[in-house]
């Protein structure tokens, strides 16, 4: 399958940097949306596929980044939000599956 957008992860440099960040939020105690890979009526090729991540966006308080992760070949999206108090959190999955990171503002759909 192949995904329609680059890898990318806006004011950290490094995909470790942003996993590490990622400990300070979480996901409002929701399961990662799932794309499945091998979902053959699914049609990835367009911007409209990540709505559903960009939705929960948008409905939930403090929201600040939306993660994307690649796990073998399904991709998964979920919802972060800054942590009061610092409490470490375990992000959802293992630092070589986060693949992007999107903000209000990047030029992304949200």
């Amino acid at each position: 399958m192949a995904w329609n957008f680059k890898t990318e992860f806006p004011g950290i440099s490094s995909q470790i940097s942003w996993y590490n960040a990622m400990k300070l939020y979480n996901n409002y105690a929701l399961k990662p949306i799932l794309f499945a890979g091998n979902d053959s009526t699914a049609d990835y090729s367009g911007e409209t596929w990540r709505d559903a991540c960009y939705h929960r966006f948008y409905a939930q308080p403090d929201a600040l980044y939306v993660a994307y992760w690649l796990v073998e070949n399904d991709m998964y999206c979920e919802v972060l939000r800054k942590i009061t108090p610092r409490i470490p959190v375990i992000p959802s999955f293992e630092v070589q599956y986060l693949t992007r990171v999107e903000s209000l503002g990047d030029g992304c759909a949200i």
